[in-house]
């Protein structure tokens, strides 16, 4: 029990009916009501990165680079 005169100490033991401090609200910016969960974007992270991967490992579309030279390559691998 705290003494009614000691304004420096805190109280361990909160009582139910006392209000809670102005600092345990949540601040910052509220949720949007469509927001996704981490698993949910993560999941669709993953699903882009296997689509892009997989587009990247197409056989019938040939390699192009701007970067490097590709004549070592086969003619109808290049574009």
């Amino acid at each position: 029990m705290q003494d009614a005169h000691d304004h420096i100490t805190f109280d361990l033991f909160f009582d139910e009916a006392a209000p809670l401090s102005p600092c345990t609200t949540k601040l910052g910016r509220p949720t949007k009501p469509d927001a996704l969960s981490d698993a949910e974007r993560a999941r669709r992270y993953r699903a882009c990165k296997k689509a892009r991967l997989a587009d990247l490992r197409d056989e019938m579309v040939p390699v192009s680079s701007t970067v490097i030279d590709l004549s070592a390559l086969a003619p109808w691998k290049r574009k």
